[in-house]
């Protein structure tokens, strides 16, 4: 650690450059000596991650050690700055700082975000398409990675039964976001290249008050159901565009697929993705061109060979989720 100046008469900071250069952070652990005041130089520490020329503020606790540990949960910096009272460095409370780095992968890492589907409900193996999708892109000549906080590996993802478009990104995103499976830590600790979306199927089987479409026009959204999948592919682009990183290089976007007795809710709602999709695509919502591509789930049922007398419905287990063929 270096003493690198002081803000005023009262306060100094503290400066440690990485060796290794900037990195991804986890953590930042800093040990006390014997008898420091640990709860007061909390109360008083601030910890800065410092990277090309920006300051990111990280909270701290006391972890199980009595250590200050600080969560960084997955942001790039290289180097660290803590800015104590002169009144507790004079002091010298602190013995050691440990920062923990996040290694990722060498392969494509790619993020499933979904509902129940995505989960694997009904499926014989409760892992659904996770795992005939996993296997069949294991079998090419490119290393793939499925990366999330859920499931067991290798079929991990960012999933959760009976949730909704608008509980997958931050609650100040819109006025009826719930941020209960908020995607900001997976996003950033696990830096996908590919995120692929599987949601909408419990936006249109409850009654949330919301109009189905449109989405908006342009950079304005309404608040409807498409609308919420406008405002969650628009923020996870800030994986892409260089806000939080520049690693995401191709978002998914899946038509919902059939609900049986409510493929009026389906249809409406599939042409507004295509609509959102395609604006993105254009430049129309961003001014420029974004990664973002349609997968057609829907029609694949719908149009299924051998299904020309029972349409769809022999590829679902209920009138929401699909059956081991259908996962396939």
């Amino acid at each position: 650690q270096d003493k690198t100046g002081t803000l005023d008469n009262t306060h100094s900071t503290l400066k440690s450059a990485f060796v290794d250069g900037r990195q991804l952070v986890d953590k930042v652990v800093v040990s006390l000596n014997k008898g420091a005041a640990k709860d007061s130089i909390l109360k008083n520490i601030r910890l800065y991650l410092n990277d090309d020329g920006k300051e990111i503020y990280i909270d701290g606790t006391i972890n199980a050690d009595d250590n200050l540990e600080f969560n960084a949960g997955g942001r790039y910096a290289s180097s660290i700055s803590m800015v104590l009272p002169k009144s507790l460095t004079s002091e010298d409370p602190i013995n050691d700082i440990q920062v923990q780095s996040i290694a990722l992968s060498g392969g494509t890492r790619i993020m499933l975000i979904g509902d129940s589907i995505t989960y694997g409900k009904f499926a014989d193996d409760f892992i659904g398409y996770r795992h005939m999708l996993y296997d069949r892109l294991d079998g090419d000549a490119a290393a793939i990675d499925f990366v999330g906080d859920y499931g067991e590996p290798p079929y991990e993802g960012h999933f959760q039964g009976g949730e909704k478009i608008n509980d997958f990104y931050p609650r100040n995103l819109s006025a009826y976001a719930t941020g209960d499976m908020d995607v900001t830590n997976s996003m950033n600790q696990n830096r996908p290249n590919i995120v692929a979306i599987h949601l909408g199927t419990n936006d249109l089987n409850g009654d949330g008050g919301l109009a189905v479409a449109p989405y908006g026009e342009g950079a304005n959204f309404y608040d409807t159901q498409a609308d919420e999948m406008a405002t969650l592919v628009n923020y996870l682009l800030k994986w892409h565009n260089g806000d939080f990183g520049t690693e995401l290089e191709h978002i998914l976007v899946s038509l919902v697929i059939p609900i049986k007795y409510r493929d009026s809710l389906c249809i409406s709602m599939n042409l507004e993705i295509a609509r959102l999709v395609n604006d993105f695509r254009n430049g129309v919502i961003t001014g420029q061109p974004e990664p973002v591509e349609l997968v057609d789930h829907f029609s694949r049922f719908r149009e299924w060979p051998g299904l020309t007398d029972n349409y769809y419905k022999a590829l679902m287990y209920d009138s929401l989720h699909p059956n081991n063929a259908g996962h396939d």
